[in-house]
């Protein structure tokens, strides 16, 4: 992989600072001080070296992605095989049997969104319209799973119009960092990996708006509701 050269230089740095001597109290603290510094620096702290900018070349899928800190240039080139797990076909399909028996009657159990009226405020939704809904939820659905979110209901809507100027965000207003930014406060989400979030967020918007759908509430329709249409459209 082209990260290696960046793999090899920590896997030796960690190598050197794990047979520190580490007998004493004095040792042991000066063994964790370099243990832990490096591994901040590996894994948080941007940096503009050769072996990590000369990575920085432009994807077709990922135009905008950079490569700024040690784990992300060695992350990106290796995440898929290393996070790469299969399952026996059998067991697949026991499971979508299983899944399908318990919501066989959910299309009777919550509304379809295609039966509502897209531009008209719902309260079950927090108070904003569904096409409204379909766009935060989605941002919402995009950011990491070790934030915890606070549910779309009126505080969140509330929390939302107080960062945009008393406005609920639209697919063109989140194309813009500033936009994204305004969103991401209200999630709760803007002091941990603020620019990976960010990007999730204004990326997908100019998808949307290219995609010339009516948005995030267009999507299902946009393909049919076939979800497996959905990866070929």
């Amino acid at each position: 992989m082209r990260s290696d050269v960046v793999l090899e230089k920590y896997k030796a740095e960690f190598f050197r600072i794990c047979n520190l001597p580490s007998s004493d109290g004095q040792q042991r603290v000066e063994f964790l001080r370099q243990y832990l510094g490096t591994l901040n620096e590996f894994l948080y702290e941007r940096q503009s070296i050769e072996e990590i900018d000369a990575l920085n070349v432009p994807a077709d899928d990922h135009p905008g992605w950079k490569r700024i800190t040690p784990f992300l240039a060695i992350w990106d080139d290796y995440a898929e095989s290393v996070i790469g797990f299969k399952f026996d076909d059998g067991q697949i399909r026991r499971l979508a049997k299983a899944l399908a028996a318990i919501f066989h009657n959910s299309p009777e159990l919550r509304a379809a969104p295609s039966l509502l009226e897209p531009d008209a405020p719902v309260d079950s939704l927090g108070g904003i319209t569904p096409r409204q809904f379909a766009l935060i939820r989605l941002m919402h659905a995009l950011q990491d799973f070790s934030q915890v979110l606070p549910p779309i209901d009126r505080s969140l809507v509330t929390a939302i119009r107080q960062q945009s100027d008393g406005q609920i965000p639209n697919e063109q207003s989140l194309s813009s960092e500033i936009g994204a930014r305004r969103l991401l406060a209200a999630f709760g989400g803007a002091d941990r990996n603020v620019e990976e979030r960010l990007r999730y967020i204004f990326s997908s918007a100019r998808i949307l708006l290219s995609l010339d759908c009516g948005g995030a509430f267009g999507l299902a329709s946009k393909c049919s509701f076939d979800v497996r249409r959905s990866s070929r459209s």
